[in-house]
C-alpha cells in the first residue's frame, strides 16, 4: 500500500535487473492507476519516473497533488500560468525558504520565471528543461 496524502492505495513493486545488480520499482500500471484515481493526468514518461524511485513515490505525488491545487487556486483560468505554478515548485525557490503562500505571487514576479511559451525566445531555449 502507497500513502498518498492520506490515501491508501495498491502499488506493487517489482525487481529489475540492471547490468548484475537489481533494483526495486513500482509497476508503473499501478502508479498510472494512482494518478488517475487523484485526478493527476500524469503523461507516460511521469509515471515511469516515478515508478522508478519507490522510496520518493509518496512524496513525488503529493508534491504533485499539491502543486496542481495551488495552481488551480491561484491561476484557474490562465493555462500557461496554471501551468508555470505547477512546475516551479523546485530547488531554486525551496533554497530561498520561499513558502508555499508566497509562491503564487512569486511566480507572476518572478523575472526568471516563463509564464507562456512566447517567452522561450526571450530566456533562450537551452534554458529549458527538458
Amino acid at each position: 500500500m502507497l500513502d498518498v496524502d492520506g490515501v491508501l492505495e495498491v502499488a506493487r513493486l517489482c525487481t529489475e535487473r540492471v547490468g548484475e545488480a537489481f533494483k526495486l520499482r513500482f509497476r508503473e500500471e499501478d502508479i498510472g492507476a494512482i494518478a488517475q484515481a487523484k485526478g493527476m493526468g500524469l503523461v507516460p514518461a511521469q509515471i515511469e519516473i516515478v515508478s522508478l524511485y519507490p522510496l520518493r513515490a509518496p512524496v513525488i505525488l503529493a508534491l504533485t497533488d499539491q502543486s496542481r491545487a495551488i495552481a488551480t487556486q491561484h491561476a484557474p483560468d490562465d493555462v500557461w500560468l496554471h501551468d508555470a505554478m505547477r512546475h516551479v515548485i523546485g530547488l531554486r525557490f525551496a533554497t530561498v525558504n520561499v513558502s508555499l503562500d508566497e509562491l503564487p505571487d512569486r511566480v507572476r514576479s518572478d523575472r526568471d520565471v516563463i509564464r507562456h511559451p512566447d517567452e522561450v525566445r526571450r530566456f533562450g531555449e537551452d534554458r529549458l528543461l527538458r
